[in-house]
């Protein structure tokens, strides 16, 4: 047996992490697509924060062209109770972020109605108290669909865990130079990778394949929220 090792204890919260990603692999049969978004509107312009207000970020972009096509596609946008699925109006938008104790999920609520200003000041605010520690408990229940992001690591395309008791989760990978056709010379542009694991026996495939689809587009089209 090999020595000079340590043993990592888990803390309370890593621990649950833990028991629901263990009842996650094993109770769900789960199923990842993967697609490709242009993502040149989405990057591009980025709305300066003005007057202290929140900064506008392609996060944030992102969160709310989720959470507005999510508002189309309540199958998606749904838990299992007690064998049942349950589809909501309000989309409660989980955002997985890693802090010092773990990875925490703190949620957005009723993101499908709010502007993309008003989804940043939400997201900021939940994400520094996540980072400090003082994140509320209700702040992290009730949510109905969950986004992790692990562009800033350089993944691309990746396998997330569904996070029950919700049947699908958007894994979100970093933004990819490519050029594409225009005029003369090709144009500069860039990709983003998404990757959405479903729970295949609350949700027909082809179901899943339209919602990716349909959020992929309103990626490409992209337009900053004139309420904004």
């Amino acid at each position: 047996m090999t020595e000079g090792y340590t043993v990592a204890v888990p803390n309370r919260i890593r621990r649950i992490m833990a028991a629901r990603m263990r009842q996650s692999a094993a109770e769900i049969p789960q199923v990842t697509l993967h697609a490709s978004a242009d993502a040149e509107r989405l990057a591009t312009g980025r709305m300066p924060t003005g007057d202290g207000g929140p900064r506008i970020t392609v996060t944030v972009r992102l969160l709310h062209v989720i959470a507005r096509t999510l508002a189309r596609h309540p199958r998606l946008n749904s838990v299992v109770v007690d064998g049942e699925t349950r589809m909501y109006e309000a989309v409660n938008l989980g955002v997985a972020t890693a802090t010092g104790q773990g990875l925490l999920v703190p949620v957005i609520r009723d993101a499908g109605t709010l502007s993309v200003t008003e989804i940043a000041g939400q997201f900021a605010a939940l994400r520094e108290r996540a980072e400090n520690g003082t994140l509320r408990l209700e702040e992290m229940t009730d949510g109905t669909f969950t986004v992790t992001n692990l562009g800033p690591y350089g993944v691309g395309h990746f396998s997330p865990l569904v996070n029950p008791p919700q049947v699908a989760i958007l894994g979100v990978g970093a933004l990819e130079p490519r050029l594409v056709a225009g005029g003369a010379e090709p144009q500069a542009s860039s990709s983003l990778p998404l990757s959405l694991t479903f729970d295949h026996a609350a949700i027909d495939g082809a179901e899943a394949a339209t919602f990716l689809h349909e959020l992929a587009q309103a990626i490409g089209n992209y337009q900053p929220d004139p309420a904004a």
